[in-house]
């Protein structure tokens, strides 16, 4: 299971503040147990903080589907 980043600055702390719970939520109703969707969370919002750093070292460009400011989790 992979770690999650550190925040870089306060935009990502405030980001994971605000759409941990959803993100985790969403992930319980894909999976059947609370270890399993831990990690799936877990792997989703890493995977969203590195997309969402990836656009802003490409300018011009985002991830298929991500909103500005959001790592393509449901809470947005």
């Amino acid at each position: 299971m992979p770690d999650l980043p550190t925040p870089k600055d306060a935009a990502e702390a405030a980001l994971f503040s605000e759409c941990w719970d959803a993100v985790l939520s969403y992930a319980d109703l894909c999976t059947s147990g609370s270890t399993a969707a831990n990690q799936l969370a877990r792997e989703a919002f890493a995977l969203g903080i590195r997309e969402a750093r990836a656009a802003e070292t490409a300018p011009g460009t985002e991830p298929a589907g991500a909103r500005p400011g959001c790592p393509g989790s449901p809470c947005c």
